[in-house]
């Protein structure tokens, strides 16, 4: 073979090369091919009790080569600026592309973080499966199988109890269990509201189905009050941590929407793992999304929490749980529900319900200063309404920031627009009474008084300004893992906006900023406020953790630091492409054209699946990062 090889030629180098620490052999024949990976679903969900290394997506080892050749020619332009992501200098150009992507660069980061030395792989396990599979269970942070079982198994126990006490036993026979239990008239509204819905349907409704003898049965059977009960249970344990905007020591079924409490029944279903639960439950979900999206309350302008024209507490909060139901339709949707649902949800449904959030004047929403308000004169109720409001509007849009990344669909929200304050931790929004709640918000106030008053677009602006100081990053560290992960999501709409439009390499500065401000502040957290409150309550990967408690558990946001990662691939990907299209550009430029636009790195918009990223991703899988 030729010494040197035409890359290190072009860079005139010696070649060099060695292996990763954990690199094995493994066999090419019996890797998946990306299309099977994605596409299906039934062979990823046998991945997980395998080693996540042997699934790795592998293009055709000449396009791999190609693509190095270009980076290569670029890596002295690269390195000074960019130590995030270093290229290994290839010898023998018959390694294969396994062997390529566990080589070892001889070229050393300008910096090196101490929780990441250099020779470790980072690996995206959380967003890899992710944008691999579908199903709310299989995506996200559910807890293991184990863990679901023993939700199963909870309930089951208490139904038997409760069979075997003399007064229950009463109690459950056919002619007095409709009348002793508190839920069944709610029920009862509820299947006579999915009733009406399926029998009054308009013009190109989304039901298909037509309303018969059969079909109210299994409504009734569905909607029962012990299998709404064990649905709800399954929801508190094991979805509830991932999307946490409803607060569950005030939660009363009785009491609620009924919008709200028909999708949380249907999530609920979705994550249980009883058998045949998940399917009863997509038989109702276009009835439910019809339901929730022409209610009253969902479609209603009235709202204020100050002023003359406040609204009353009931008001407010019927309110606020018609808006949670929506977003929970789009989720189940967008996760478990069909191809067509999928794409409605995104281009229509989810368009709605931003829409009827701005019509809630996010500017308005003024937040009490609660650090002035003596604990005996602390309205609980109050702060419930604002916290359940104000975490749905976050989780609102960070599902906008899902589509931006994973369907590459630009946003419908913008960073300015988000004028509400961030989100108290899990140990106010969790507490059981109001003196509790009083005690740990005065305290998290008292810890963190430059930061717990900033508006997320303050927050953002502060990441990208300049570096932080030490002081500042503790600071922000306070704001917990769902602020945070707030924020490094709203990086991605930042770089969408820059990948679309006309830029100067120039303005990524700030981007650079922000990314390396975030990771300064989520070390800071991950050292010295991961284990213990305000913000995580108890360990989620305890295996003795009791069901009971496995509702405070902290969801994927757990995982923001993949997608700050991610944000810096998609920032290195388009510092490339300008780099490779400087030429053209600095012709246009001598003709007077001062602006380009940046071929993006996704080229497809608005696609249905997460194909795109998760090749992005398995592209990247075992390149040696910061």
């Amino acid at each position: 073979m030729e010494q040197p090889c035409a890359n290190c030629r072009v860079i005139a180098t010696p070649c060099q090369y060695g292996f990763a620490p954990d690199y094995q052999v493994l066999e090419l024949e019996a890797l998946p091919t990306p299309t099977s990976r994605v596409n299906d679903s039934a062979n990823l969900d046998t991945i997980d009790d395998l080693s996540y290394s042997t699934f790795r997506s592998t293009p055709p080892l000449q396009d791999a080569l190609d693509e190095f050749d270009q980076v290569s020619a670029f890596q002295e332009f690269l390195q000074p600026q960019f130590p995030e992501v270093f290229v290994p200098r290839i010898e023998d150009e018959t390694m294969d592309w396994i062997d390529l992507l566990n080589a070892e660069g001889t070229a050393e980061p300008a910096q090196l973080n101490p929780d990441n030395p250099a020779g470790k792989i980072r690996r995206f396990k959380f967003l890899y499966n992710f944008t691999g599979k579908t199903g709310l269970a299989a995506t996200f942070d559910c807890g293991n199988l184990a863990q679901r079982e023993n939700v199963l198994a909870s309930w089951q126990e208490e139904i038997l109890s409760k069979a075997q006490s003399p007064i229950t036993s009463f109690e459950s026979q056919p002619c007095f269990s409709g009348l002793l239990d508190p839920l069944v008239i709610k029920l009862h509204q509820l299947v006579h509201r999915l009733k009406e819905v399926v029998t009054m349907k308009p013009r190109n409704s989304v039901i298909a189905l037509s309303w018969t003898a059969e079909l109210e049965q299994q409504c009734l059977d569905f909607f029962s009050p012990s299998n709404v009960r064990r649905c709800l249970m399954a929801y508190w344990a094991i979805w509830h941590p991932n999307v946490n905007f409803v607060h569950k020591p005030s939660f009363d079924p009785k009491k609620s929407n009924l919008t709200l409490l028909a999708a949380m029944v249907l999530i609920g279903a979705c994550v249980s793992p009883a058998p045949k639960c998940g399917t009863q439950a997509r038989l109702w979900f276009d009835c439910v999304e019809e339901m929730v999206f022409s209610d009253d309350h969902f479609c209603s302008d009235f709202f204020s929490f100050s002023g003359r024209e406040a609204t009353s507490q009931e008001v407010q909060k019927a309110k606020i749980q018609a808006v949670q139901a929506a977003y929970m339709v789009c989720l189940y949707q967008n996760w478990d529900g069909s191809d067509a649902s999928r794409r409605r949800i995104r281009r229509y449904r989810f368009s709605t319900l931003v829409s009827v959030v701005r019509d809630l004047n996010l500017d308005r929403i003024q937040d009490t200063t609660y650090d002035e308000v003596p604990d005996h004169d602390f309205n609980w109720a109050e702060f419930i309404a604002r916290e359940e409001l104000t975490r749905t509007l976050l989780w609102i849009f960070l599902l906008d920031t899902c589509f931006v990344i994973f369907n590459n669909l630009p946003p419908r929200m913008v960073i300015k627009e988000m004028q509400m304050r961030m989100a108290y931790p899990e140990a106010c929004f969790q507490a059981a009474t109001a003196p509790e709640c009083a005690a740990e918000t005065h305290s998290w106030m008292s810890m963190s008084t430059s930061v717990c008053k900033l508006s997320v677009r303050e927050a953002v602006e502060a990441f990208c300004a300049e570096s932080l100081s030490a002081r500042k990053c503790a600071d922000f560290a306070n704001l917990g893992p769902l602020n945070l992960f707030v924020i490094t999501s709203a990086f991605h709409i930042l770089i969408f906006q820059h990948m679309n439009s006309f830029s100067d390499i120039g303005q990524m500065t700030a981007m650079d900023n922000a990314l390396r401000n975030w990771q300064d502040v989520w070390n800071d957290y991950c050292r010295d406020l991961a284990n213990q409150p305000p913000h995580v309550m108890v360990d989620g990967d305890d295996p003795k953790l009791a069901t009971e408690d496995m509702w405070r558990r902290v969801g994927f946001m757990q995982h923001a630091d993949e997608f700050r990662l991610l944000a810096v691939l998609l920032k290195e990907r388009i510092m490339l492409k300008s780099v490779q299209q400087l030429p053209a550009f600095s012709a246009a430029t001598e003709n007077g054209d001062r602006g380009r636009i940046i071929d993006p790195v996704l080229n497809e918009y608005d696609q249905n699946s997460m194909r795109q990223i998760n090749d992005l991703i398995a592209s990247f899988e075992n390149i040696q990062m910061q």
